[in-house]
């Protein structure tokens, strides 16, 4: 119970008490009354005091409150300013972020148009490196195929230097046989033949053998060497003997030049470089064919094999040019319809 309470009930009942209590009891209460009095003002004096600090406080406080009210109200202006700033802000990011996914895709494209053109140079770049290397490698073999050919050319101006000293002994010895037939016949007697006889061609011909003391024998033995010789050639080859053949053949022709197997042993010496392999002397072998027989069945046969030998050097175009002039100049030929074969494969 508060003493506010206490106080009150003590007053209530003090005019009952003054009427059974002494004078003694009387000052005893008076006191203690006094004593409450000093004690209420104190408290009250401290209570007052109390209330003023909480009063002061409650200033204070309410004075701290407007404060903070206006720090609130400040701190939401700036917060509703920073709201706009950020809605600005986020419609600039926006703006800023579409124009860099802009510019992103921009140089995407210009990525993959310069990546695109970078590989199409790449790509012509290869390819004029594998031109120059196969230009290179075609110089190289053209550079071989051109030494190969000098040096056979040289073997075969050798060869043909040789042929040509044999053949000029030859022609030497020959003539000198011619001198000596020439001198036989000046130191043998001539038949004188009466004039007013009629002379037939088979007398004429009796008397020349006659004169001549067995010409006909050395001229049936002359063309039986050459038939030999031919012959011997001719076996050599086919028992794939080319060197020893060719030599044979070249022999025919220095010996007889003008034979009637001239043109067939000049062939068969160009097969004989065809089947060592030794193309471009095959090609001049037959071409002596072609130019100094061109009505001998041989002709034909020479440009066809010539053709093929071309076709052996990997040189197609000169081929179809030999087969064209062999179906224009010999249509009637054998070795026509074996040229029109190769003719159509080469294309």
């Amino acid at each position: 119970m508060s003493k506010f309470i206490k106080l009150a009930i003590i007053l209530l009942v003090l005019p009952l008490l003054t009427q059974c209590v002494s004078s003694r009891d009387l000052n005893t209460v008076d006191l203690k009354i006094r004593n409450l009095n000093n004690q209420l003002r104190a408290t009250g004096k401290g209570r007052a005091a109390r209330l003023d600090e909480i009063l002061r406080q409650q200033a204070a406080m309410s004075n701290r409150l407007d404060q903070l009210n206006t720090q609130m109200l400040q701190v939401k202006g700036q917060l509703e300013a920073g709201s706009h700033n950020d809605v600005v802000i986020q419609g600039r990011s926006k703006e800023l972020k579409k124009n860099l996914n802009q510019k992103i895709n921009d140089l995407a494209e210009q990525i993959a148009l310069l990546t695109d053109q970078l590989n199409q140079s790449n790509e012509r770049l290869a390819q004029a490196q594998e031109g120059v290397k196969k230009a290179a490698q075609d110089a190289l073999d053209a550079n071989r195929q051109a030494l190969g050919a000098q040096a056979r050319a040289e073997k075969a101006a050798a060869v043909a230097a040789a042929a040509e000293r044999r053949a000029t002994a030859a022609e030497n010895k020959v003539a000198e046989l011619e001198k000596k037939r020439a001198r036989a016949r000046r130191n043998t007697p001539r038949r004188i033949i009466p004039t007013h006889r009629k002379m037939t061609p088979a007398a004429a011909e009796k008397i020349e053998k006659t004169g001549r003391k067995g010409g006909a024998k050395t001229s049936i033995s002359k063309s039986s060497a050459a038939n030999k010789l031919y012959n011997k050639g001719l076996a050599l080859f086919r028992k794939s003997k080319f060197k020893e053949s060719y030599r044979t053949f070249k022999k025919y022709i220095t010996l007889y030049p003008k034979g009637r197997l001239a043109p067939n042993s000049r062939f068969w010496m160009g097969d004989c470089y065809y089947s060592q392999q030794e193309y471009e002397l095959a090609i001049l072998e037959y071409q002596k064919v072609i130019a100094d027989y061109p009505k001998n069945p041989k002709a034909p046969a020479a440009l066809l094999k010539q053709g093929l030998a071309f076709e052996k050097l990997q040189d197609k175009k000169t081929a179809a040019v030999v087969y064209k002039k062999l179906l224009t100049k010999y249509a009637g030929s054998s070795q026509a319809a074996a040229a029109k074969k190769r003719l159509a494969a080469l294309k």
